[in-house]
């Protein structure tokens, strides 16, 4: 981050600061209010009420821990070290509550609101451009750290491409038309696609080598999970030619979640629970990687 950001943040959170353990508990009751299937996390947590949260201990410690984590983040910036030795430990310490990183996406999204609210004029636009950033660089690396895929789950995950690999071209056309549209406005990235309609999709040979190659990259990925150097080259590259026709982290998210659907909508109880859940593990990595080469 560019001094004059880093001048942003600290002046901020010098407002923050004094106060962090309450910020840090209001943020967590609007947390669970806008995303109450979040709460599922925290079982020790007492979240009955606002007022029940504002009162346990536990909750409050909670919440000053996390913000405790953001503020040496905040304060440590210039030392890559000591922010990615930071973040590895509040990712461990949520990662065996079975956290993802989408939970702390939706915990950005609620906290970068909270300081927009509370702060007012104190929060210009300049310093919130900065807290966007600042957030963006947390969670890509907070999902590093968050959803490690298990022995299990990667014979699950390999289990079930077993399924779809043999007509990936076919899946991958199918879920390009599921994509286009659960989510229209993702059109306007592949203006050389003829997306006038699903039967147009599946005659078009251009549509057709275009989602093999999407369900091909990620056949890689899953070959290739143990080989971290190979796995990085693959999203690359993928990244690079999507980055080319201004495709966003956000528009793969929107992939992610129709993908997922597809999967459990084509292949009933083939895909398992489990499975399930090592397919949203992966699809999580894969963002946060592809992420790094995408413009936001």
């Amino acid at each position: 981050m560019e001094q004059s950001e880093i001048a942003q943040l600290r002046a901020v959170w010098e407002l923050v600061e004094p106060d962090k353990v309450n910020h840090g508990v209001e943020i967590l009751i609007r947390l669970f209010d806008r995303f109450p299937e979040t709460k599922a996390k925290f079982k020790r947590l007492n979240t009955s009420s606002a007022e029940a949260m504002r009162q346990s201990a536990r909750v409050r410690a909670h919440a000053g821990r996390v913000l405790v984590s953001l503020g040496s983040v905040i304060a440590s910036l210039e030392d890559a070290e000591m922010v990615d030795e930071t973040i590895f430990l509040l990712g461990d310490s949520h990662n065996r509550r079975g956290v993802t990183p989408d939970d702390f996406q939706k915990f950005t999204l609620v906290m970068l609101d909270y300081l927009s609210e509370t702060l007012g004029d104190a929060y210009p636009e300049e310093a919130a451009a900065a807290y966007k950033k600042l957030m963006d660089i947390f969670n890509t690396k907070m999902g590093q750290h968050l959803n490690k895929l298990s022995d299990a789950d990667l014979q699950a995950i390999r289990s079930v491409w077993t399924l779809v690999e043999p007509d990936k071209v076919q899946h991958g056309v199918e879920v390009l038309i599921r994509l286009f549209d659960r989510f229209p406005e993702t059109k306007a990235k592949f203006k050389r696609l003829n997306t006038s309609s699903a039967e147009a999709m599946r005659q078009s040979a251009r549509v057709r080598a275009h989602a093999g190659r999407v369900l091909v990259s990620l056949g890689s990925v899953i070959a290739s999970l143990e080989d971290a150097e190979m796995v990085d080259e693959t999203i690359f590259l993928l990244g690079d030619s999507h980055n080319r026709r201004g495709v966003t982290p956000g528009d793969f998210q929107k992939f992610t979640v129709v993908f997922l659907d597809y999967l459990t909508e084509t292949l009933g109880d083939s895909l398992t629970p489990n499975a399930a859940a090592a397919y949203r593990k992966l699809m999580d990595s894969f963002n946060n990687k592809i992420g790094e080469h995408l413009d936001s």
